[in-house]
């Protein structure tokens, strides 16, 4: 059974689209937020890589600009994730033995890591904390998509960008609106709200709403913008990508339960509609439960900038 003991939320929605209007809610996040760029070593990687003879050594060439970048490139293609069967120590070795497209993903955290800044908020947010949770939810829907998913295999590490991306948004709050974010976590915590609703209250927006917006505006694929904008509400999703964010609400649900990291705020409720989506026995989960714990080894990876 499910770890934490939290009652599924009933939804009559069948996930066929969204519901809110984007607009209005873009124009909402823009007027309480200044969202950043987009970092210009995501853009030249994406340049790169879209040319067809493009060769690792033009990608490793870009990456390698930014040093900073380069080592937690190289920090998160050594993790257990990867399951490389040697050390890599170059980031050529690393386009080489991962691809351009997870090395991309790669560079597209370590990037976001670079732009996370902000205090902790001490009893109610810290990052070293927070980016295990991330971390453990993206490590959770990689699982969880190969169980319920076997024709995606292939779409494996979109599904761990997705959970390790989800709560970006949270990122923003802390570097730009601290004292209303601080103001949401407290709400949250004393009257036991989602945050997500607590931020409604506090902030006018939540982190979903921001962070759905910035991946858009970096252009990240609609698969991560989706799951990263209606994680806490499923049935909001495009049909297309609802596998996607039906697998990072039950994984973020599944990695708060088993408290790796802190994602900050109460516990949300679990969405029945993405229960039912994903579909996994009791006999799966439970099987999902025992290989993260064998899998997961946040200390083996420190994700604080």
């Amino acid at each position: 059974m499910l770890p934490g003991g939290q009652a599924i939320e009933g939804s009559v929605s069948t996930g066929k689209g969204p519901m809110r209007n984007e607009e209005l809610t873009e124009s909402i996040v823009e007027s309480i937020v200044t969202l950043p760029t987009i970092p210009s070593i995501v853009t030249a990687l994406n340049t790169v890589i879209a040319v067809p003879n493009s060769s690792a050594v033009d990608v490793a060439n870009i990456i390698s600009r930014d040093p900073s970048t380069a080592t937690k490139v190289l920090r998160l293609a050594n993790s257990a994730y990867y399951g490389l069967r040697s050390k890599v120590s170059t980031i050529n070795h690393a386009v080489t033995m991962l691809g351009f497209n997870i090395v991309r993903n790669l560079v597209l955290t370590a990037s976001i890591l670079n732009v996370s800044t902000g205090a902790n908020i001490a009893g109610l947010f810290e990052r070293e904390k927070f980016w295990h949770h991330s971390l453990g939810v993206g490590v959770t829907a990689r699982i969880v998509a190969r169980e319920a998913f076997p024709e995606m295999r292939r779409q494996s590490d979109e599904f761990f960008i997705c959970g390790l991306l989800h709560d970006l948004g949270k990122i923003i709050l802390l570097q730009h609106l601290q004292p209303k974010f601080e103001e949401a976590l407290l709400l949250s915590r004393d009257q036991a709200l989602p945050l997500y609703e607590a931020e409604k209250i506090s902030i006018g927006c939540t982190h979903a709403d921001v962070g759905g917006l910035l991946a858009k505006r970096w252009n990240l694929s609609k698969e991560i913008i989706a799951a990263v904008a209606y994680h806490h509400d499923p049935a909001e999703a495009w049909q297309e990508q609802y596998r996607y964010v039906a697998v990072t609400h039950l994984s973020d649900f599944i990695a708060r339960a088993k408290e790796i990291g802190v994602g900050g705020g109460a516990n949300p409720r679990l969405a029945r509609e993405a229960w039912d989506a994903v579909g996994l026995s009791k006999q799966k989960i439970s099987a999902i439960l025992t290989e993260i714990d064998n899998s997961l080894n946040l200390q083996e990876l420190q994700m604080t900038p």
